[in-house]
C-alpha cells in the first residue's frame, strides 16, 4: 500500500514539472544554506571536545591594569613561577602545565634551515592532559628528559620519509646558541578543533636549561593550565589563586586577578589578549543559529504557501477519488506521501549544491568546514525526522 502511495506521488510530480521544479529547488536552496549553517556552528562549538579530561582541565588567565596607558588588560598569558605556586598550594590541583609559544630555526642535517612557527616548549604532563594521539614513542614519559621532542607527522614524513624518526636528531638554534633534540615521539596531526597548534614540541626542562632566564616574573610570558581532582567551584578558585599568589609577587608587580577557563570554554569564549591562535565567538554562533532557524521557516513557508496554491487543482481529484470509494485516511496518505517525497527530493539535491557551494562558503569566512557531524546515525534519524515533519 504505502509503496503504492509513493507511485502515485512521483507519477503527480513528474505530471506537474514545472510546479514541482519550484517547490523542489526552493526547498533545496534552504537545505543547502542551513546545511553550511550547520557545519560552520559545528566546527565552532567542537574545539577541544575530544579531550576526555575537558571538565578536569583548566587554563588559568589574568586580568591587571597596564602602568602606562592604565587600561585594563585581559591576558590569555601567565608566567613560569605560577605553576609550581598553585601546584604546591591550591587545594584539589592534580597537575600543572606550562606551554610556552616560541618560534623554532630548525634543520635535520644534510636539510636546509626552516622557521617553525608552531613550536611549543612543555611540560612532561603535556600528554597526560590532552589526548592527542601519539603514534610513536611513550606519551607519559617523552617530554621528560632535556633535549628531547615529540614532532607531528607531518613534520616526521617531511624530513624524514618512511624512516623511524625516534633517536633522529633535529638541529634547532635559539638565543642561546645551537642544541640537538632528540625525537622522543611522534603524534598524530593536531585537529583543527583543537585551540593549540603544534608541530614539534620541545621539554620544558630544555629551555630551563638553555634559557633560564625565562622562569622569573616579569619574563616571556607562559600559558598555565591545571587538572583538577573534580570540577571546581569556580569563583571560590579564582579567589583562592588570586589571593595567594598576589600576596607571593615581587614588590612593585601590580594588582593581578587570577581567572581560570575550563578546557572546551576556551576557543568559543575567549577573546583575550596574547591567544594562542584567533579565537570564535559566540554571538556570532548564536546569530548563525538563528539565520538557520529563519532560512528552515521561510523555505517551509514558501512550500505551504505553494501546496496551498495548488490545492484548487487538486480539488477535482479529490472529488473523482470520494466517488471512486476512497477515504479520507488513504486521501490524507496519498498527499502526505507526495510532500514528503518532494522534501526527501530537494534535501538530495542539497547535497549536490553543498559541494558546489562548499568552497564559495569558505571563502568569505576564511574557515575550513567540515561535515563529520553529517555521518553519523543518530544524524540520519534527526535528518529523516525533521523532513517527514516539514514535508507533513
Amino acid at each position: 500500500m504505502i509503496r503504492n502511495y509513493f507511485k502515485i506521488a512521483f507519477r503527480n510530480i513528474w505530471k506537474g514539472k514545472t510546479y514541482a521544479a519550484i517547490n523542489i529547488l526552493g526547498l533545496a536552496i534552504g537545505f543547502t544554506c542551513i546545511l553550511l549553517i550547520l557545519s560552520f556552528i559545528y566546527g565552532e562549538l567542537s574545539y577541544d571536545k575530544f579531550h576526555s579530561k575537558r571538565e578536569l582541565v583548566y587554563r588559568v588567565v589574568n586580568n591587571y591594569t597596564d602602568d602606562d596607558s592604565g587600561d585594563l588588560i585581559e591576558a590569555a598569558y601567565t608566567y613560569a613561577p605560577l605553576a609550581g605556586l598553585i601546584s604546591d598550594n591550591i587545594i584539589g590541583v592534580q597537575k600543572v602545565l606550562r606551554i610556552h609559544e616560541k618560534q623554532g630555526l630548525l634543520w635535520v642535517n644534510g636539510k636546509e634551515k626552516f622557521i617553525e612557527k608552531n613550536f611549543l616548549y612543555a611540560d612532561s604532563a603535556f600528554f597526560q592532559l590532552f589526548d592527542f594521539q601519539i603514534l610513536r614513542g611513550d606519551r607519559d614519559h617523552a617530554l621528560d628528559a632535556p633535549f628531547s621532542a615529540v614532532i607531528s607527522q607531518r613534520l616526521a614524513t617531511k624530513h624524514f620519509g618512511t624512516d623511524n624518526p625516534i633517536g633522529q636528531t633535529i638541529n634547532n638554534q635559539d638565543d642561546n646558541g645551537i642544541n640537538q633534540l632528540t625525537v622522543t615521539g611522534v603524534m598524530a596531526d593536531m585537529p583543527f578543533n583543537s585551540h593549540l597548534e603544534a608541530d614539534i614540541i620541545c621539554s620544558m626542562v630544555t629551555l630551563q636549561k638553555t634559557q633560564p632566564w625565562n622562569f622569573y616574573w616579569y619574563y616571556p610570558p607562559m600559558y598555565t593550565y591545571v587538572q583538577f581532582s573534580g570540577p571546581p567551584e569556580i569563583s571560590k578558585t579564582e579567589k583562592q589563586i588570586t589571593e595567594f599568589v598576589q600576596s607571593k609577587l615581587p614588590e612593585g608587580f601590580g594588582t593581578v586577578d587570577y581567572k581560570i577557563q575550563r578546557l572546551d570554554q576556551i576557543y568559543i569564549h575567549s577573546q583575550r589578549e596574547g591567544e594562542f591562535r584567533a579565537t570564535g565567538n559566540y554571538t556570532i554562533v548564536v546569530m548563525f543559529i538563528i539565520i538557520a532557524v529563519f532560512i528552515l521557516i521561510l523555505a517551509a513557508i514558501n512550500f505551504m504557501n505553494l501546496a496551498t496554491a495548488r490545492s484548487i487543482k487538486k480539488a477535482k481529484e479529490v472529488g473523482i477519488r470520494k466517488v471512486m470509494g476512497a477515504y479520507r485516511g488513504q486521501l490524507l496518505m496519498q498527499f502526505l506521501s507526495e510532500s514528503i517525497l518532494t522534501t526527501f527530493l530537494a534535501f538530495s539535491i542539497s547535497i549536490g549544491l553543498l559541494f558546489l557551494s562548499v568552497g564559495i562558503f569558505e571563502n568569505v569566512i576564511d574557515k575550513e568546514l567540515y561535515f563529520d557531524f553529517m555521518l553519523s546515525w543518530q544524524s540520519g534519524l534527526i535528518v529523516c525526522a525533521a523532513l517527514v515533519l516539514i514535508g507533513s
